[in-house]
């Protein structure tokens, strides 16, 4: 894992090229739409099997009609108890709620399926263009596939063009970055201890014997991640106690952004 580690502080390391002028994070959240009533009936789509779209309003492909989208890229295994309370956060502001999630099946083998996850939110976002303001809220592995989406911004830059200036703030909470992975995955799966010794041996033979698989596609999307097209204000969330986000790798992007 050396190695994996040594080109992880290497990317790291890398200053974001663009002179950011930042916005204060009250004026993005401010002024706060009312409120819905509660009893409202909530409409629910289901674009696949990765994306889940929420709202008050009836779902149409209406691109005359504006709204916020929140776009929430959920933690491993998130449980829909879970979610719904964030759903309902941002619902009862005045927003539609776009839920993606990846399993882990497509976390270890990201080409046919986290990129392929994050290709289809940029996608979405292009055939609805009613969604002018977007806010991400990101948990966990769900800022590593924040960094394949900014992968495939880079590739088809002509496509996704209006994509940066569409998303208005970003909020992260405990990010895992690629030298999390080996810690970081076993405990999003179980917390057997038993269990997670055993991930741990997979996940790392799986990084080192799978790198044209698995790990070169994770340093790419490292690096992108720390080099963001985004130009808008971000809230980061870490704890101390977290052994899933390491708090030195939160640091390291913030520093970096």
């Amino acid at each position: 894992m050396s190695t994996f580690l040594h080109q992880f502080r290497i990317i790291s390391s890398l200053k974001n090229i663009y002179n950011i002028y930042v916005v204060p994070f009250h004026k993005v959240i401010a002024p706060v739409p009312p409120r819905h009533p509660a009893v409202r009936k909530m409409h629910t789509q289901s674009i696949n099997k990765n994306l889940q779209l929420k709202s008050v309003d009836e779902i149409q492909n209406d691109s005359s009609k504006k709204k916020p989208l929140a776009l929430i890229l959920a933690w491993m295994l998130a449980k829909e108890t879970h979610i719904e309370k964030l759903r309902k956060l941002y619902i009862s502001r005045g927003f539609d709620v776009l839920t993606v999630k990846t399993p882990p099946k497509d976390f270890l083998f990201p080409v046919s399926g986290s990129q392929v996850i994050a290709k289809n939110v940029l996608d979405y976002f292009t055939s609805h263009e009613n969604y002018e303001d977007i806010v991400v809220h990101a948990f966990s592995v769900g800022c590593y596939l924040m960094g394949e989406m900014f992968v495939q911004m880079r590739k088809d830059s002509e496509k996704y063009k209006d994509i940066s200036s569409r998303i208005r703030s970003v909020i992260q909470d405990s990010a895992v970055d690629i030298e999390g992975i080996q810690t970081g995955f076993p405990r999003a799966i179980t917390k057997n201890l038993i269990t997670i010794k055993i991930l741990e041996w997979y996940v790392s033979t799986h990084l080192a014997l799978m790198f044209n698989v698995a790990t070169k596609h994770y340093l790419t999307s490292s690096k992108n991640f720390h080099n963001t097209p985004l130009k808008c204000p971000a809230l980061l969330f870490v704890s101390e106690a977290d052994k899933v986000g390491s708090l030195v790798a939160n640091q390291m992007l913030k520093d970096n952004w």
